[in-house]
């Protein structure tokens, strides 16, 4: 019931997805899938750790940013929102039990223009974190809360997932490199 309060008040204020010059009536062709993959060097990732950390950032919130940055950009600079996977790892990786119980989640990504890339990674994070708070409903659910009547196969704003690959002493330690 909390959650369902926090998101009904949020729901319908959250702007829709960025208008990104695709192929003609891309909303209205169904489901679509694709797949990027970017590796980033063990010295720019150090770089990227380092920078973040002095502006008070966390590196997965800076590579979120980028992608919704490149997003707001490529759509005219306006405000927009992305889905997101809230990630709640459970257990340790030795255990039977260990899984992902996360959920999705819209998450506003602030307007481009004349906007800084560290006040957007800061206003990113800030909203991540505040709404990661308030998981218990999908990113179907909190988008049904601000448009009851829509299409529930669709989801508003398009999906992202964020990952950082990680190749230290203690994930080879895990057995996880």
């Amino acid at each position: 019931a909390r959650d369902e309060r926090f998101w009904r008040s949020r729901a319908a204020a959250l702007p829709g997805p960025a208008e990104l010059p695709l192929r003609t009536g891309w909303r209205d062709t169904g489901p679509s899938m694709t797949h990027r993959m970017v590796t980033v060097d063990a010295h720019a990732a150090r770089r990227i750790e380092a920078l973040a950390a002095t502006h008070g950032l966390t590196p997965t919130m800076v590579h979120l940013a980028v992608y919704g940055t490149v997003l707001g950009r490529l759509g005219g600079g306006a405000a927009h929102s992305v889905t997101v996977l809230y990630s709640r790892v459970t257990g340790d990786a030795a255990s039977p039990g260990f899984g992902n119980r996360g959920n999705t989640m819209p998450l506003e990504i602030p307007e481009t223009e004349a906007t800084s890339f560290v006040e957007i990674a800061r206003s990113v994070q800030s909203r991540y974190l505040s709404q990661a708070m308030h998981t218990t409903l999908s990113g179907a659910e909190i988008v049904r809360l601000a448009n009851p009547g829509a299409d529930p196969r669709r989801l508003a704003h398009p999906f992202t997932f964020t990952a950082l690959d990680t190749d230290s002493r203690s994930e080879a330690a895990l057995g996880l490199r």
